[in-house]
């Protein structure tokens, strides 16, 4: 512990010689939340027309179709750097710290684990969503192994504010009774943002998307297929058949193409105790076994799931076993 303070401080100077490093390509992403973090700074949250994936609220002005997490992020950093361009790359880089602090402190992986895993494929491969990758990686993992029940249930609130669909994730609030009030936290906040948008806190973006419609979402913009068959594209795909995902880049090989060694996940699996966790990682294969019928499904929207996936095999090389960082619960 007494390193810990020494650690963050150098952490912070990283952070800060970092984040005028960053390529272009690594805040690819940041496009919608910019539009939303500079309507936030304007105290609102309607946003300027920003293309086809723009919602068009029922009041006629536009809206985010994203989780509105980074925007907000994204707001605040104009707000204390009056930059966009300098709040926009800090953003992702800020979501990666926060990842591997997660790793590191809460979880209880190496600090050189934490962040080679943070910094290696697959997440930072699909950099199309990056910092929702490396914010909901960080709240889920601190919802799943996080000492503190109340810390852990304000992470699991928060999830679905950094990507709706991570929502099955927030149901770790319901292992106990001490995380259910904090997780409130975060509900309330993305119900307040959602009645303010469109109306009522059950209304998302997703509905009022003129060029990806809910109805689709619902039905499939290509339709429903085996999971096996999406499980197959999403983690041993080598090419993209769908023309609209070329359209927008999307990375050609699947999750275990460029990251083989997650193959070794299920490993750590069998060692876990805590039910928290245990029902964190039941979760994710639900979340990953839905996004797998879907044939819009992306490797990059199981990224997210990646650390959790690979915390408890890391944690049993670093500790005796792994969950000796959190409690019995």
């Amino acid at each position: 512990m007494l390193l810990l303070a020494p650690a963050l401080v150098l952490a912070a100077y990283v952070f800060a010689a970092v984040v005028p490093l960053l390529p272009h390509t690594y805040l690819y992403d940041n496009g919608m939340h910019l539009a939303l973090g500079r309507a936030l700074y304007h105290g609102r949250v309607d946003i300027e027309y920003f293309g086809i994936d723009t919602a068009t609220g029922p009041d006629g002005r536009f809206y985010s179709p994203r989780a509105p997490a980074i925007g907000a992020l994204v707001a605040l950093g104009i707000t204390i750097t009056d930059n966009e361009d300098t709040a926009r790359r800090a953003v992702p880089a800020l979501a990666c710290f926060a990842l591997i602090i997660v790793l590191w402190l809460s979880a209880g992986v190496g600090l050189a684990a934490a962040a080679l895993l943070a910094l290696a494929p697959p997440l930072v491969y699909y950099v199309h969503g990056l910092s929702e990758v490396y914010l909901s990686a960080a709240l889920i993992l601190l919802a799943a192994t996080c000492r503190s029940e109340r810390v852990a249930g304000l992470a699991a609130g928060f999830i679905a504010f950094a990507d709706y669909r991570l929502v099955p994730m927030t149901l770790l609030a319901f292992t106990s009774r001490a995380m259910i009030l904090p997780a409130l936290v975060g509900w309330g906040v993305l119900g307040l943002y959602h009645t303010m948008a469109f109306g009522a806190p059950w209304r998302l973006a997703q509905h009022y998307v003129t060029a990806f419609p809910w109805s689709n979402n619902l039905v499939g913009m290509y339709g429903w297929w085996p999971p096996w068959r999406g499980a197959g594209d999403i983690f041993l795909g080598v090419k993209i058949d769908e023309w609209m995902r070329n359209q927008v880049e999307e990375p050609a090989y699947g999750m275990l193409i460029v990251a083989p060694w997650l193959v070794l996940a299920p490993l750590g699996w069998i060692r876990v105790r805590s039910r928290r966790l245990a029902l964190a990682l039941g979760l994710s294969i639900a979340v990953a076994a839905l996004t797998c019928t879907h044939r819009t499904g992306l490797p990059r929207y199981l990224a997210p799931l990646v650390p959790l996936w690979m915390a408890p095999i890391l944690m049993s090389v670093w500790q005796r076993t792994p969950t000796s960082r959190i409690d019995e619960t």
